[in-house]
């Protein structure tokens, strides 16, 4: 319900899931195999079709532990 109440808050009481939904798992550097544990730069929108160009999406990143700095919080450039 917060995160919901969150995105209402951005684009209004209309609100659509769409199919592009991914999963970046990224586990803790003790664990990956060859010391790949950084999800690379990316551009959602990169993913979307070009009429949806004009749309506002809202991504939503949840961490399932704390996401610090040191272990790797999100990290975004504005425009």
């Amino acid at each position: 319900p917060e995160l919901l109440d969150a995105v209402e808050a951005l684009v209004g009481e209309e609100v659509l899931c769409n199919p592009i939904q991914h999963v970046r798992g990224k586990v803790p550097h003790a664990m990956s195999e060859g010391g790949f544990f950084n999800v690379p730069w990316h551009q959602d929108l990169a993913v979307t079709w070009e009429e949806a160009d004009s749309s506002e999406i809202v991504t939503c990143w949840v961490a399932l532990a704390d996401a610090t700095v040191e272990n790797g919080c999100m990290e975004v450039l504005p425009g």
